[in-house]
């Protein structure tokens, strides 16, 4: 009995490690198949792909301080946009008004980069909602 204890508390530790590494996996997958179903397919990916190939290993890979990270998990979790079992900015799943960036927010909000609404222009029917742009790094403008 002892022993089966000890094993799951081995088990959750590595779940709680190694889920946001899931849910990333799974939103990456999400997208690239939504953006397969697009009308320019290669050209979509490619880009995607490039972004986050870009944010996670290129030029655009600074991360902010953790205050401004929990401040804008906690604004997207209030957004009508966010997909919460994945933790990502909408869902191809779901449908809706708005669609969102399908990243996975808690890696996105990690480094300099901008709320999809802002990205998007669909922050004027977002304002309460979205990050305000003091928590964007209008990346590039």
């Amino acid at each position: 009995m002892c022993q089966m204890l000890s094993m799951k508390r081995i088990w959750m530790r590595y779940l709680q490690k190694h889920l946001p590494t899931v849910e990333f996996i799974i939103c990456l997958a999400l997208a690239g198949w939504a953006l397969s179903k697009s009308n320019n397919p290669i050209k979509n990916l490619w880009n995607a792909g490039t972004n986050v190939v870009l944010t996670l290993f290129g030029g655009r890979n600074k991360k902010v301080g953790k205050d401004l990270w929990e401040k804008r998990l906690a604004k997207c979790a209030g957004c009508p946009v966010f997909y919460a079992p994945l933790r990502s900015c909408g869902s191809p799943l779901v449908q809706g008004k708005y669609t969102g960036c399908y990243c996975h927010m808690p890696t996105k909000a990690r480094y300099e980069c901008d709320c999809w609404a802002y990205e998007s222009n669909a922050w004027i029917n977002l304002v309460p909602n979205c990050w305000p742009p003091s928590y964007n790094s209008f990346y590039g403008k």
